[in-house]
């Protein structure tokens, strides 16, 4: 199975735009073959992991935005791993597994101007 980190979000203006296309990804994963690791990344630019759930993130009556659940998502701190590390809320450290892929869906700037790209390099 390969696991997608999914990050979007972010700083940008189109913060909500990337939750919506987040939906549509979460919604359309072929599930025999990938694990989504969904990765929101909020207005404040924390990275937390979300629930794998698109509902969460579609279109609706008020715009979709990641809320800050407190928890934290670690990238590896070499290049000789693919280990993404959560820090949980109280401070505890737990291993997400590798991820084989990163799949940034984050509109505007950090996004579309390849600042992430150039942070998972």
């Amino acid at each position: 199975m390969i696991r997608v980190a999914l990050l979007f979000g972010g700083r940008s203006s189109e913060h909500a735009i990337s939750c919506v296309t987040a939906a549509g990804v979460l919604g359309a994963l072929d599930r025999d073959r990938f694990e989504a690791v969904p990765i929101g990344i909020t207005r404040d630019g924390a990275w937390t992991l979300q629930p794998d759930d698109p509902e969460l993130f579609g279109l609706r009556a008020e715009l979709p935005a990641v809320a800050d659940n407190g928890t934290r998502v670690r990238l590896p701190e070499t290049a000789a791993t693919r280990e993404l590390r959560l820090v949980a809320a109280d401070g505890s450290e737990f291993s997400l597994g590798e991820v084989d892929v990163f799949f940034p869906i984050l509109h505007g700037r950090f996004g579309e101007d390849g600042t992430i790209q150039g942070q998972l390099e």
